[in-house]
Formats: structure tokens, C-alpha cells, sequence
């Protein structure tokens, strides 16, 4: 955990910053899963 709060945690803060995060349920088929991410 010290690693993902040390470096990548400040990456997943900048592109929430700016808007380029989206957040998908990850649960289902592949095609399910990407199919919502699409509709994002």
C-alpha cells in the first residue's frame, strides 16, 4: 500500500483533477464491463 499511496495515488489525483477518470463497475462479462464503459 505504501507504494500505490506513494505513486500512484498522486497520478489517479491529477487525471481526477482534470477529468479524464472514469469510474466502471468491474463486474461481469468483459463485454459487459466495456460495454459500460462506453456509455461513459
Amino acid at each position: 500500500m505504501k507504494v500505490y499511496e506513494e505513486l500512484t495515488a498522486p497520478v489517479l489525483d491529477y487525471y481526477q483533477l482534470h477529468r479524464n477518470v472514469a469510474e466502471v463497475m468491474a463486474t461481469g462479462t468483459p463485454d459487459a464491463v466495456f460495454g459500460n464503459l462506453l456509455k461513459q
